[in-house]
């Protein structure tokens, strides 16, 4: 329930429910249809998206934003306790953790690591980020707990994203370029002494937003 990110629909142009409760097939007609006009353009604009997946994706939208789910969501009827979650985890399922970071959401998806820094070094923020900010708004955590949070667990995960990146058949140092080349959605402010580097983590960068 705390893990909904509303920007990737936003992203779109298309306003979802911020009611946490709310899924994404609950979405009225006319959002989807802007849903739908959005992903046909970006089709159109990049045809490499018509590939050997193309017919998967497709199915994948239509369960995902046109199909009623039947499902129950554990966390509506206990509460939310992070901490005896992890230490549940630990004690009774010995927990791997992962070495390069010190949360413990998704560390096992390669592709998490990938697509948050996209977000972070485009937008600013991740899915990190949203799903602290749900959590201060359910009073689970302080304001000052999730900052502090969010600063370590929106550092660039690189040996997740090196594995991830030899495992698909893409080049490390030339997908890290292009995300680094993506256009900014805010102001970067970079220290005067500051040397550039092309895989350089971006933590170190100081995003303004507008």
């Amino acid at each position: 329930i705390y893990e909904k990110t509303n920007f990737k629909t936003g992203f779109c142009g298309v306003h979802e429910n911020p009611d946490l409760k709310k899924r994404v097939y609950e979405l009225p007609t006319a959002e989807k249809l802007k849903l739908f006009r959005f992903y046909t353009w970006q089709i159109l604009a990049n045809p490499a998206y018509i590939n050997s997946s193309f017919l998967e994706v497709g199915r994948s939208f239509m369960l995902s934003f046109f199909t009623r789910h039947i499902h129950r969501q554990i966390y509506d009827y206990i509460p939310w306790n992070e901490q005896e979650i992890m230490q549940t985890l630990h004690d009774e399922y010995d927990w791997e953790m992962a070495r390069d970071t010190t949360a413990s959401w998704r560390i096992g998806d390669g592709t998490a690591a990938f697509y948050n820094y996209i977000y972070y070094t485009v937008a600013g923020f991740s899915e990190h980020d949203t799903f602290l900010s749900n959590l201060v708004r359910a009073g689970i955590i302080t304001r000052e707990k999730a900052l502090l949070r969010a600063t370590h667990e929106n550092r660039p995960r690189f040996d997740s994203m090196q594995w991830y990146c030899n495992i698909i058949g893409i080049d490390f140092h030339t997908i890290i370029q292009a995300i680094h080349q993506i256009p900014k959605l805010y102001e970067v402010n970079i220290p005067a002494d500051y040397k550039h580097h092309d895989t350089q983590p971006v933590e170190e960068y100081e995003p303004v937003h507008r």
